[in-house]
């Protein structure tokens, strides 16, 4: 038979081809061209039947719009990839079709925010009242002309969850998705999953940049996702939980990181942002340009929400527009440089020499506070590379008073510090970096630093990696009061 690429009942096709995945067995995917069995698909049907407790009777599902589950497809591509979801079911003898106040409640955008408060409490609780099981299609790009689908079959009370998982060819796809849409799809599918029925507050963290990429975007994208989750719990699915529930989920955007302490049962939302592949290397960019036009950077964004040790759904590298900020390639210590927050009178960290000689010259960093001299600070610093590994090398454990510095006082590293002295063996252009606090900083952060103090990274030479990296300046920078100062070590 020939294929023909762009017409639904191909899609149909693909839908119901490659690998199946229930519950969170994954199994590798099959061409796209080839149909699932039916016995496969009577497999699915029966797992949801198990899964939802449907018992004998008749499965009815309802098919979220996948153009209000957020994805890269053109609005034509959106409405023949639903209706080939619910063909396919129908095949199986599901009855599929959303009820008309759920069809309702999806209908109510983000952006829009059309329903009252008391509107969307009525909508959602007769929802809730019938038992509605959701089916989410999420779309991910991962060739030209082919999509990675996958198919959450959930209901929030009582809980249930089933996945199907397949490759999708289709002869138009976008490739990027506005970014309101994309938090949007987020807000909808965490509040809807059976994790957010029980949960109090969902916790969302700083989104950071990518490697050796430094803007402006962190603040905003989470803002973007603050909203979403505002006005969903207020016009949208987010009401289910509040009937239910008879509470409003508390949303917290706070200045986290991964191991910070979060309420216990609190949803927890990360990400990162970077510059996708094909606008790395530009000098500077700006991606509040029009979608038409064809010079605007596109930015992605990665997302991960999880419950303590489940990971109730992520989102990875989707390319997005919309997003108003600037973004830049840089080196990967250049990018702390630029994020610092300097005070030169409190501390200054500073070299007598403007480089140092490969096998010559040994490393001697001087520490200066212009402070008063009954002011004390405690300091803590570390060597950075541009490969994102660090030394911790400031305060030495076995040296308590090597943490602090007086004003009015010069200390050398690292001569005074406890340390012996470090001749530099190859070339680099490296950042010796520092923070200082007048208070003490949080204890745990403390702890964790001096657990790192020299070779006690999981890297192969004992260094800090990246991850850990991000997280430790994460932390340190959102102490209050919190200063820093650094000087470049250029060995030639």
């Amino acid at each position: 038979m020939q294929r023909t690429r762009a017409m639904p009942q191909t899609v149909l096709a693909a839908l119901t081809a490659g690998l199946l995945a229930l519950g969170t067995g994954v199994q590798r995917p099959e061409a796209a061209e080839t149909v699932l069995s039916a016995s496969a698909s009577d497999t699915l049907v029966s797992q949801i039947r198990r899964d939802c407790e449907l018992g004998d009777g008749v499965v009815s599902i309802g098919v979220v719009p996948v153009s209000a589950t957020g994805s890269p497809l053109a609005s034509d591509d959106e409405a023949a990839l639903t209706r080939a979801i619910e063909a396919a079911l129908a095949e199986r003898g599901v009855r599929t079709g959303l009820s008309h106040d759920a069809a309702k409640l999806i209908g109510l955008t983000v952006a829009s925010g059309e329903a009252g408060v008391r509107e969307a409490e009525r909508i959602e609780a007769g929802a809730r009242a019938a038992g509605e099981i959701l089916l989410w299609p999420e779309v991910r790009l991962v060739a030209e002309g082919r999509v990675r689908l996958t198919l959450v079959a959930m209901r929030p009370t009582p809980a249930c969850k089933t996945v199907l998982q397949t490759e999708v060819e289709m002869a138009t796809v976008s490739g990027t998705i506005d970014v309101r849409r994309l938090m949007a799809s987020v807000a909808r599918r965490t509040l809807a999953d059976s994790e957010s029925a029980s949960a109090e507050t969902i916790v969302l963290l700083p989104f950071r940049s990518a490697p050796n990429t430094y803007g402006d975007c962190d603040d905003l994208v989470r803002a973007h996702l603050l909203e979403a989750f505002n006005l969903e719990l207020d016009t949208g699915i987010g009401a289910i939980n509040r009937a239910a529930n008879e509470r409003r989920l508390r949303v917290d955007a706070r200045a986290a990181t991964p191991s910070s302490e979060v309420p216990e049962g609190a949803i927890v939302i990360g990400g990162s942002w970077g510059l996708t592949e094909a606008e790395r290397g530009a000098p500077s960019a700006a991606n509040g340009a029009s979608d038409g036009d064809a010079q605007a950077p596109r930015l992605w964004v990665s997302l991960e929400v999880r419950r303590g040790n489940v990971v109730m759904h992520a989102r990875q590298r989707l390319a997005v527009a919309g997003l108003s900020c600037s973004a830049r390639t840089e080196s990967f210590t250049r990018t702390i440089e630029a994020r610092a927050k300097m005070d030169r009178r409190t501390l200054w960290v500073h070299l007598d020499q403007p480089f140092f000689r490969v096998g010559v010259d040994r490393l001697k960093v001087k520490l200066t506070s212009a402070r008063e001299r009954d002011a004390r600070f405690a300091i803590y610093c570390w060597y950075l590379a541009d490969d994102a590994s660090a030394y911790i090398l400031v305060p030495n454990p076995s040296m308590p008073e090597s943490g602090e510095i007086s004003g009015h006082k010069t200390r050398v590293f690292p001569d005074d510090f406890g340390i012996p002295p470090q001749r530099l063996t190859s070339a680099s252009n490296d950042l010796f970096h520092c923070f200082a606090s007048e208070r003490p900083i949080d204890e745990d952060l403390h702890r964790k630093w001096l657990s790192l103090f020299g070779a006690a990274g999981t890297g192969p030479n004992g260094e800090i990696e990246e991850e850990v990296i991000v997280e430790l300046l994460a932390r340190m920078r959102a102490e209050p009061g919190i200063v820093e100062a650094m000087t470049r070590i250029e060995v030639r």
